[in-house]
C-alpha cells in the first residue's frame, strides 16, 4: 500500500493549477442554480457500510485527501497515514496541501481532491455558488491560534501603521484578527493586510520581516516564541467554540463510494482516538516532531495544549448540532450572508459519520 504524506511545492502547483482550471467549468450547477442540499439526495446513503474495510483481494481505492497546511491541527491525519489506518481500510491514500481555503474548495470541486479538511465558511460559500460538496464530519473544533509579533512590538498600539498577513479578505483568520485588534483599540484603517496563505506562509512572512505579526498555529507558535518572537494574544481569549475546520467530501465521490466514505471516516476517527490514548503519548509526540520537523520539546508542549488541555478534536468526529450554524451566524454578522439565511442542513450530510459511530 502506497501512502504518501508529503508534496513538494512544484507538485502542489501542478495539482492546484489543474484544479483551478477545471473549477471554473465545474463550480456552477446546471442552469447556474445552486447545488441541491445533501439531505435531498446529493450523495448516496451509506447503506450496509458497516463492513467498510476492503477485502484483502480488492484493489486499493485511490483517495486524495487535502488540508491547508502541515500543523499540529492535522495530527490525527498524520497518524492515520503513519499508523496505516487508511491503508488498512483499503485505500491508496495521498495527502496533499493547498495554499488557501478557496484553493482547497476549488481542488475539491474539480476532482483533484476527494476529501478535504477545510473551514466550514468555505464549504458554505462553495455550496451557495453551486459546488457539489458537503460537510460529512467534524474536524478541528477550536481555533487555538497565537498572535505572534515581531520582538520589538510590545503592545497592540505598536501594530498601527504595520502590515499583517491574511489568507483572504473573508477568511476566518482575517476577520478574527480584525476582531482582536479592534477589541484592543486598533481600527482596521490603521494597518494593512497582504494575502499570504496559511500558518507556514505566515510564519515565513513574519521571519522575513514582511509583516508585523500573524495568527500562528501549533507547534510553529512555540518555535517562534523560542526564537525570541512575542505572543501578544491567544485567539481563544476572544473567539471560542468556533470550528476551524470540518471534513468535507465531493458528492460524486460519495455517491460512487458510500462504503469507502464510511471506512475513510472510521480511519480518521480511530486515529483521533489513538491520539487521545495516554498509552500512545510518546509515539504521538515523536510522529508530530518528525512530520512537522520540530524539536521534541515543542511537540511535547503542543501535546499538552491540544490533546490534554483543549481537546480540539471530537473523539467521534461527530458534527455538533450548532457547529455549522456558528459559521452561518459568523458570515451573517460580517454581512456575507443576507436574508433569507439558509438552514445549516443545506451544507451537512451526517449519514456517513453516524454510520461510523453506530
Amino acid at each position: 500500500m502506497r501512502v504518501r504524506g508529503r508534496y513538494t511545492r512544484r507538485e502542489f502547483v501542478a495539482l492546484a493549477g489543474g484544479g483551478l482550471a477545471f473549477a471554473a467549468a465545474s463550480c456552477a450547477a446546471p442552469g447556474g442554480s445552486p447545488a441541491a442540499a445533501p439531505a435531498g439526495g446529493a450523495a448516496a446513503a451509506p447503506a450496509g457500510a458497516g463492513a467498510a474495510a476492503a477485502p484483502a483481494s480488492a484493489a486499493p481505492i485511490p483517495l486524495q485527501y487535502g488540508s491547508i497546511s502541515k500543523t499540529a491541527w492535522e495530527w490525527h491525519r498524520l497518524i492515520a497515514f503513519d499508523k496505516g489506518f487508511l491503508a488498512r481500510a483499503g485505500f491508496d491514500a495521498e495527502n496533499l496541501y493547498f495554499r488557501t481555503p478557496a484553493n482547497g474548495a476549488q481542488m475539491l470541486t474539480a476532482g483533484a481532491l476527494d476529501f478535504a479538511s477545510i473551514n466550514p465558511e468555505t464549504v458554505i460559500r462553495s455550496v451557495i455558488n453551486g459546488a457539489p460538496v458537503t460537510v460529512i464530519a467534524s474536524d478541528t473544533n477550536l481555533a487555538p491560534y497565537s498572535l505572534i509579533v515581531q520582538p520589538d512590538i510590545r503592545s497592540f498600539a505598536d501594530i498601527r501603521g504595520k502590515t499583517l498577513p491574511s489568507s483572504g479578505p473573508r477568511e476566518q483568520t482575517t476577520v478574527w484578527m480584525k476582531q482582536v485588534l479592534k477589541a484592543n483599540g486598533v481600527d482596521e484603517s490603521e494597518y494593512d493586510f497582504v494575502v499570504v496563505g496559511a500558518t507556514p506562509e505566515r510564519m515565513a512572512a513574519l521571519r522575513s520581516g514582511a509583516v508585523a505579526g500573524a495568527l500562528i498555529g501549533q507547534p510553529q507558535d512555540f518555535q517562534l516564541m523560542a526564537d525570541g518572537y512575542r505572543r501578544l494574544a491567544l485567539l481563544s481569549e476572544y473567539v471560542n467554540d468556533h470550528p476551524i475546520s470540518v471534513h468535507a467530501g465531493r458528492n460524486d465521490w460519495l455517491q460512487a463510494h458510500p462504503e469507502q466514505a464510511v471506512a475513510a471516516l472510521r480511519g480518521m476517527r480511530d486515529a483521533v482516538r489513538w491520539l487521545y490514548d495516554p498509552a500512545n503519548k510518546e509515539e504521538a509526540i515523536a510522529i508530530l516532531a518528525r512530520e512537522i520537523e520540530v524539536a521534541e520539546p515543542l511537540a511535547r508542549q503542543t501535546y499538552t495544549l491540544l490533546v490534554e488541555q483543549l481537546k480540539v478534536w471530537d473523539p467521534n468526529l461527530a458534527i455538533p448540532a450548532n457547529g455549522v450554524q456558528k459559521s452561518i451566524d459568523f458570515m451573517t454578522e460580517i454581512g456575507e450572508l443576507t436574508p433569507p439565511i439558509p438552514s445549516s442542513d443545506r451544507f451537512v450530510d451526517r449519514r456517513y459519520i453516524e454510520e461510523v459511530n453506530r
